[in-house]
């Protein structure tokens, strides 16, 4: 009997030993190495089963904790894994869906083969608080984006920083300046937006840079370049004073050679037309315009290819500070094909100093208001009271999103005013949310046909300056016009009166134009410096820029040998107080005519130094107020910037019936009646803005509906679990407001926590608002406030959430290869757009079986793949003795050498077909390439895509000059067998029932207890 307990004993102990030494090794990983994700995006979990011995088919369960007390499980079938080299290994890979993730912290823990594993991650809400754009041009990074997002200073879109910290601190990311930045590509003269070798480079520049983040939730675009222009090149005729050829942006080589393919003839030369000539201008107008395409077609491209990185992805640029730069390519058509207008000043160091940035955010705007304008006013380091100022003034055009600078910060001097506009603007800039700019009854007219006139030369922005600070002065909010504008009727159906200033000449059919307007009861005023007659125009007995050149003249007779008064004076002259002095008398002569013409400012004001805004939505109109008093004196402290101080003013509106709201406090105006006005005297601070509705008729508060919780979790694109629900602005009468009116929504839910709180607009009186909600979100009764900012009233409504019980929509398996969601598309595209590609198979058998066998299969379909041996893809892309002059790439820009030239990475490689690459890092050189220039979506390593899994990864230009390729990636013969397979069925459109395999068990229990309690 002892003998028998005793074998027993050691029986057991046999096995156990047994037991350990094949105990299956479960690991789990993020493929995507983040710690935070966002509501909108599939989380991954990559899961690696190991062990010595075969594992057995199994369920994987997948337990999801998060700290409000929210509890979810899913179980999932897993094969049996066989042992091969000695091991037996196979990847899971799960996806969970974001959007129906409560924001929080999360445990994951997986079991699986009797082991298990855990992995920890953070879940943000995608959902800005605003519509408004509070963006940080080149701003910080990594932690210290804590400190400047919806948290800190408030900013919501990072212009730079692209890492993982922008995720908590609720801010989108967009990189900046990815092909690069200055004039010409890499500032070299010899590159030309007008030469395809530099602009195809400087996209593919700007893609793979681009791609390297693409996979972030909160990535929403690209930024792709600062103050590009066409270039400037040694005449080759005209010669400057001292006898050498002269810099110039006409007859440039690759600008004719462009004409010369579009018209088959030759570009007419700059310094043979004569525009005093109608044929000569005929001539150089066909020019002109021919070289305004470019900028255009440039940008065009771009957005092309940018587009295709993810769905909505928007590409824009920096351009409204080259207003004036017509021969460098810029008019109104310079970003017309791209999705938002974006740009920076004239900055406040030279012409108008404080008014130099919404003057040329205004002149930039013309015939480009149907579109978002993100704008960057300053630059420089500046006071708090000056960064608040400037920010008003462009803030007032009705924009829908204003940057910062990269050099203010938490720490800077301006972090207070930082803060308290992006607050601001975060509340009341949602009514800018559409695009609507208000058609101001003056508008100041820029003229293309005088820059064509003047041959090379742009004499009407000064006077054009001089003008904008005189309607300063006098409260009159303007817009730009052009040429065009007044030629298709926008001036006549949208404006009162049209000021010329600065003019020598006038296209005939634009003179016909004005003089119609005038006809049907339009007012056109002309400064005496204009030298065009338009018949029943009013003169103004001033030159627009009079003072100025005179400053500007006498400045010019100060001896370079007296350096103390030459500096003084030259500070003097150019301050911010002279410029107004030099406006002044224009802003008399103009304000005079205006009211001649019974046409009244926005508002009058007792002291001129208030500048006014007017933008009109619907049954509101909102009137603006801007102090910029500057301190006493010319600026001899601040190097003649206008520094800000407080001021007071008596402001007046016409007294019509309508009530008043101040929209920065949200309730009624302390206004009164005085002599058939309603006025209010106020103290303003430096630089502050006041905002003032003017409604229809007294607003009575916005009512709030609940349409109830919408749930369909075969939702792709919307949240599968949506509430939905309706505001709409009433008046006292409980008539509806049609207009754009600012609104907070707080969505509290049955724990106490505010699952939302928004900042929104109405749109013709009603907001409609679809919200995600969680599966694992509290059951309960629910509120939603709504409160309209304009006069402080609020609603509130209520509805009930019960969660299901039961949720797999949550979580799922991949079926076979694992990609990037966006590719999928893309994918599907190339086969359908390409008819001949090549297959590069990476060495080894396995991949040239691939490839053949990808040969055999879509064959069928009418796509034929050609077998291109790695020895030919990897030779560098053969370039002539001309392109190698200007070839731009990801790392060069022009004058390639042989080494260079020779170089595969930088040329590109020889593909002449877009490419399917087959293979590993390991094995292929050129999918290490994409690996290294960290294009991949994921990145690839001994456990990722994992044993006999497989990886399909798009991509366009990385290796070269408008090269598409899919890489079919994995680290062993039966993954790119799985690969292969799966880019056929996405090739060819056979699409599963399910994007994911769903568990077999599901159980959620929803959240108990605010997070941290």
């Amino acid at each position: 009997m002892k003998h028998r307990t005793l074998f027993s004993i050691m029986a057991l102990l046999v096995c156990l030993a047994t037991v350990h030494a094949t105990a299956a090794q479960l690991t789990a990983s993020m493929p995507l190495g983040r710690k935070f994700y966002q509501t909108n995006e599939k989380i991954e979990i990559s899961v690696l089963r190991g062990a010595s011995e075969p594992l057995a088919p199994a369920i994987l369960t997948l337990k999801l904790n998060g700290p409000d007390g929210s509890e979810m499980r899913f179980d999932f079938s897993v094969p049996a894994v066989p042992v091969s080299d000695g091991k037996a290994e196979a990847v899971e890979h799960l996806r969970l869906d974001g959007r129906l993730l409560r924001p929080g912290d999360y445990t994951a823990e997986i079991q699986c083969d009797g082991a298990s594993t855990q992995v920890a991650f953070t879940v943000c809400s995608h959902v800005r608080n605003t519509t408004y754009k509070l963006i940080h041009w080149g701003g910080s990074r990594n932690a210290a984006m804590m400190d400047e997002g919806k948290d800190g200073l408030g900013f919501n879109v990072a212009m730079g920083e692209t890492g993982e910290m922008s995720i908590p601190s609720g801010q989108d990311v967009m990189g900046s300046c990815l092909m690069g930045g200055g004039h010409q590509h890499d500032l070299k003269l010899s590159n030309d937006w007008s030469d395809p070798n530099v602009y195809i480079g400087a996209i593919q520049r700007g893609v793979e840079r681009a791609f390297a983040f693409r996979t972030m939730p909160n990535a929403i675009g690209a930024h792709l370049h600062d103050e590009p222009g066409l270039t400037w090149l040694p005449h080759p005729r005209l010669k400057g004073p001292d006898g050498k050829p002269m810099l110039s942006p006409h007859d440039i080589p690759y600008q004719q050679a462009a004409f010369k393919r579009a018209y088959n003839r030759d570009m007419p030369a700059f310094d043979s037309l004569d525009t005093t000539t109608p044929e000569g201008l005929a001539a150089w107008r066909e020019v002109c315009e021919f070289k305004l395409g470019f900028m255009d077609a440039f940008w065009k491209a771009s957005r092309h290819v940018l587009e295709r990185l993810k769905p909505s992805y928007l590409a824009v640029t920096q351009s409204q500070y080259g207003w004036t730069a017509y021969h460098d390519g810029y008019y109104f058509n310079v970003v017309r094909s791209m999705p938002v207008v974006c740009g920076h000043g004239g900055y406040n160091d030279y012409w108008l100093r404080n008014f130099n940035p919404s003057f040329f955010l205004e002149m930039a705007l013309p015939r480009q208001l149907d579109k978002p304008t993100w704008y960057l006013p300053e630059w420089f380091g500046m006071s708090a009271d000056a960064f608040r100022e400037e920010h008003n003034l462009s803030f007032i055009s009705g924009i829908q999103g204003i940057a910062t600078p990269p050099g203010l910060n938490a720490k800077s001097p301006a972090a207070p005013a930082i803060a308290e506009c992006n607050r601001l603007y975060a509340r009341i800039g949602t009514i800018f949310e559409k695009p609507a700019y208000t058609r101001q009854p003056l508008a100041l007219l820029y003229s293309k046909s005088n820059v064509e006139y003047q041959h090379g030369q742009n004499r009407q922005p000064a006077a054009l300056a001089m003008a904008y600070m005189a309607t300063r002065l006098t409260q009159y909010p303007i817009n730009a016009v052009l040429d065009e504008d007044v030629l298709d009727g926008t001036v006549a159906a949208s404006h009162k009166a049209v000021l010329l200033v600065g003019i020598e000449y006038l296209d005939p059919a634009v003179i016909a134009g004005l003089e119609a307007f005038i006809r049907q009861g339009g007012t056109v005023l002309v400064s005496a410096d204009c030298k065009v007659s338009v018949r029943g125009a009013k003169p103004l007995e001033v030159e627009a820029t009079a003072l100025w050149d005179k400053a500007q003249a006498e400045l010019k007779q100060i001896p370079e040998t007296d350096q103390e008064k030459l500096k003084a004076e030259t500070r003097r002259v150019n301050s911010f107080r002279s410029i107004m002095e030099y406006a002044a008398p224009l802003a008399r002569s103009l304000k005079s005519a205006l009211a001649a013409a019974g046409i009244p400012p926005a508002f009058e004001s007792d002291l001129e130094t208030i500048c006014a805004g007017r933008q009109v939505r619907g049954d509101i109109e909102y009137i603006f107020a801007v102090n910029f008093t500057p301190e006493a004196g010319y600026g001899d402290t601040s190097g003649g910037y206008g520094a800000p101080v407080a001021a007071k003013a008596t402001i007046a509106l016409p007294d019509d019936g309508r009530p008043i709201y101040d929209v920065v406090a949200g309730k009624p105006a302390s206004f009164s009646k005085k002599g058939g006005k309603q006025k209010a005297t106020i103290d303003f601070g430096p630089g502050q803005m006041m905002v003032f509705a003017r409604p229809a008729n007294p607003i009575g508060g916005a009512d709030v509906a609940v349409t109830g919780v919408n749930r369909d979790f075969t939702r792709e694109g919307d949240a599968p679990i949506r509430l939905e629900l309706s505001a709409s602005l009433k008046d006292s009468s409980g008539k509806l407001l049609s207009c754009a009116a600012p609104l907070q929504i707080v969505i509290r839910d049955p724990l106490g926590t505010a699952r939302y709180d928004l900042y929104r607009a109405t749109d013709g009186g009603v907001l409609s608002l679809a919200l995600p909600l969680a599966a694992n979100d509290p059951a309960g009764e629910w509120t939603v406030t709504v409160t309209e900012l304009v006069s402080g009233k609020s609603s509130a409504g209520r509805f009930a959430y019960q969660p299901a019980l039961q949720c797999g929509a949550v979580a799922g398996l991949e079926r076979r290869a694992v990609y990037f969601f966006a590719d999928k598309e893309n994918i599907y595209r190339f086969f359908r757009d390409h008819r001949h590609v090549l297959a590069v198979p990476g060495a080894g058998d396995h991949n040239k079986a691939a490839a053949e066998r990808l040969a055999a299969i879509m064959q069928p379909y009418n796509v034929t793949v050609q077998i291109w041996p790695l020895e030919e893809a990897t030779k560098p892309r053969p370039l002539s003795d001309e392109e190698a002059k200007t070839w731009c790439g990801t790392r060069l820009a022009g004058g390639l050498d042989a080494n260079a030239r020779n170089n595969p990475q930088l040329v590109g490689y020889n593909l002449p077909h877009p490419a399917v690459l087959i293979g590993s890092p390991n094995d292929n050189p050129l999918i290490k390439r994409l690996a290294e220039a960290k294009v991949l979506p994921y990145a690839v390593s001994a456990n990722f895509p994992g044993p006999r899994r497989g990886m399909l990864a798009w991509n366009v230009m990385t290796l070269g000059h408008d090269v598409e390729v899919v890489a079919c990636i994995a680290n062993d013969p039966a993954g790119i067998e799985e690969a292969v397979g799966t880019l056929f069925m996405q090739a060819v459109g056979l699409d599963p029932l399910t994007p994911l395999v769903l568990p077999n068990l599901s159980e959620v229990k929803p959240a108990s207890r605010a997070a941290g309690k």
